[in-house]
């Protein structure tokens, strides 16, 4: 038996395993890649929309909650599909430097001061 939640259909999960690794300065951590998935209804439809890998970095760096209030229905970004083309102060950056840009957000080690959506 498991103590766990049951998933709800439409909720998107996201995980990431840890793993302290003993070193002679004590404990490190290591990170694993994050992944994530959207729990389909059934009774909905048939189609599996499955998350690129940087929908799920901005996930875990916004939060589900933020990320819907942007990309949902009545998101100001709705309809809008995240790309793997990324551009950050007018530099085009790669999966990487975004994953480490969205770590540092989910640990508040840095803030965005502007965003700009560009069709």
């Amino acid at each position: 038996t498991s103590d766990a939640r049951p998933l709800e259909y439409g909720k998107t999960y996201v995980w990431q395993i840890k793993v302290e690794i003993p070193t002679t300065n004590g404990y490190e951590d290591e990170l694993s890649s994050v992944y994530a998935f959207k729990l389909a209804d059934p009774s909905e439809s048939a189609s599996i929309k499955m998350l690129n890998s940087s929908q799920q970095s901005l996930i875990e760096a916004l939060g589900e909650d933020q990320y819907n209030a942007l990309f949902g229905i009545d998101g100001p970004l709705a309809g809008y599909i995240i790309t793997n083309n990324i551009i950050i102060n007018n530099s085009n950056v790669n999966q990487n430097i975004l994953n480490q840009i969205l770590s540092k957000m989910s640990k508040k080690e840095i803030l965005i001061n502007s965003v700009t959506v560009e069709n």
